[in-house]
């Protein structure tokens, strides 16, 4: 804390907003550490535990530091991995899924109380931030930096610490790389680490890429942190009894994982390299990528894909966009077919072309039902809510002519919400035909979210899109989630509603998916300590 205010008090004096951000982001680290790497979070005898505090006992499920009385934080021991002094920080394969008696770390989903540790320290920093902001002491700086836009080159650093990261198998574990034969890597090996994919991530950062500004920042300032500056003491943060009230918490695991053509893999002899993107409210996720296979159930000590997402307490959201599909009947007269563009407009500023591959579409008495392509919209939001209209539009008249179009209907989610007889010509200036509809502007707790199957292709060029989708032109999936029970959703890749030339929109991939919700007891008030009001000595009479 002492080191953090000091940093800020230097942000202050040069009015920094790009200073504010580094400095708090660098002290994040530490913060959340605390809870990954400490007994905080342990109770005695919990996976082996040999002496947690057990703060969930009296204080919530998720207290953290500065939410349990400092009275009681003085009686009761909490201690890191110190080689010689306490148990040791852990390693993969030896101490996954099992006791905390040969390894205290959590920062990963195959360790005992990785959720309890996630989510104590992710309300540990919104705690941090919001005291930071009083440490600075300077609502415009913060305003500032909040509104900052993204310097130049921090988009590099992100990319380039996330792939080293995973290539090195340390993102959400999963086991390191070995460059020798598999039998000799010892029990750090694992599927999620590559010896070439973290060469090609490092040196492309750091040979291709100029230092950021942002970098830039951190070196400045890295130093500090390895220092203490003085002995006074500093205000501690409020409880975040607040926020952990305000708040419930969504996890999304990804249980198995499959490719099924070779065309998912690398090319030559080579299994796939699979690995998951995912969104939940709005928040991207990004997972390991198991290397080397076509298919991965995540056997021990291996863990499933884990992310775990904030939901205000009094959230409420319009249902996601899982599939829209439009069924248009051309006319069987003369002529009445077309080769223009035809579209489906869902509102004012969204239309989708409907086309399928190798496919003469809407020809003389056709009656064809088309999926439109949502996987970009739907990762961006779409919900049902932006559905506003129904119409179909022809481009301009091509050599042709004019379409006769004779119907058409609109089906949201599998259900039908706009259909029209139109029995007319779409030519000259008269291209669109409406369909009245009524606008869903209900809402209701549900998150929404969105997931794909990629596999890595670090060497041989962009990455190639699993498809885990039914429809044509599709090849993620969406769908909306009411936290409360645990649900389990199986998808795999299809290409229903495509053309007569049947083709798949992607590798055709499966993925098995389980959403649940993490229920949090908040803890209690900090108990009110009241400064004694000094006793006013009465003066002596004269008399």
């Amino acid at each position: 804390m002492r080191i953090t205010r000091n940093a800020l008090a230097t942000a202050k004096s040069t009015r920094d907003p790009l200073t504010v951000m580094a400095i708090v982001g660098m002290s994040l680290h530490t913060v959340q550490d605390f809870y990954a790497h400490t007994s905080w979070v342990e109770t005695a005898g919990e996976f082996g535990s040999p002496n947690g505090p057990g703060w969930s006992a009296d204080y919530g499920s998720f207290p953290t530091y500065f939410d349990i009385p400092k009275s009681a934080r003085d009686n009761r021991a909490v201690y890191s991995a110190v080689k010689g002094i306490s148990r040791p920080h852990g390693k993969w394969q030896t101490d996954g899924n099992n006791s905390h008696a040969r390894g205290m770390n959590k920062d990963w989903p195959g360790r005992p109380l990785y959720e309890k540790a996630y989510v104590t320290a992710y309300f540990a920093s919104r705690q941090w931030i919001r005291a930071a902001r009083g440490w600075l002491n300077d609502d415009a700086l913060w305003a500032r930096a909040q509104r900052l836009a993204a310097p130049k080159g921090l988009k590099a650093d992100l990319r380039a610490s996330l792939d080293i990261s995973k290539y090195s198998g340390h993102w959400q574990g999963n086991g390191q790389p070995c460059a020798k034969a598999i039998i000799l890597c010892g029990d750090l090996f694992g599927w999620a680490g590559s010896v070439l994919g973290l060469r090609s991530a490092i040196k492309t950062y750091h040979e291709d890429h100029r230092k950021s500004p942002a970098r830039k920042r951190f070196e400045d300032f890295a130093s500090n942190f390895d220092s203490q500056h003085g002995t006074e003491r500093v205000a501690e943060p409020e409880s975040s009894r607040d926020m952990q009230l305000g708040a419930r918490l969504v996890k999304l695991e990804v249980a198995r994982m499959r490719g099924y053509d070779w065309a998912l893999g690398d090319p030559g002899p080579d299994d796939a390299d699979l690995y998951v993107n995912a969104r939940i409210r709005g928040q991207d996720f990004d997972s390991p990528v198991i290397h080397d296979h076509d298919r991965f159930g995540f056997p021990k000590p291996y863990s499933s894909f884990t992310w775990i997402r904030s939901v205000p307490a009094g959230w409420r959201a319009s249902t996601p966009v899982s599939t829209l599909t439009v069924q248009v009947k051309t006319g069987n007269r003369r002529l009445a077919g077309t080769d223009d563009d035809v579209y489906l407009r869902v509102n004012n500023g969204l239309r989708f072309d409907l086309d399928k591959r190798a496919y003469n579409d809407f020809e003389r008495g056709d009656d064809d039902t088309y999926a439109v392509p949502l996987d970009v919209v739907t990762r961006a939001g779409l919900s049902v809510k932006d559905i506003t209209k129904a119409q179909i539009e022809k481009s301009r008249d091509g050599l042709g002519g004019g379409w006769f179009l004779q119907s058409f209907a609109v089906r949201l989610n599998g259900r039908a919400v706009a259909s029209k007889v139109v029995n007319r010509w779409l030519e000259d200036d008269h291209r669109t035909a409406s369909a009245s509809m009524t606008r869903d502007h209900r809402t209701s707790d549900i998150v929404p979210v969105w997931a794909s199957l990629e596999e890595d292709d670090y060497l041989y060029g962009f990455d190639d899109d699993g498809d885990v989708n039914r429809f044509d032109r599709n090849t993620a999936v969406s769908f909306g989630y009411v936290p409360g029970p645990e649900i389990a959703l199986e998808e795999t890749g299809g290409k229903r509603l495509s053309g007569r030339l049947s083709m798949q929109n992607g590798e055709k991939g499966q993925f098995r998916l389980r959403m649940s919700t993490i229920g949090i007891v908040a803890p209690p008030p900090l108990p009110v300590v009241e400064t004694p009001t000094p006793t006013r000595r009465r003066p002596r009479s004269r008399t």
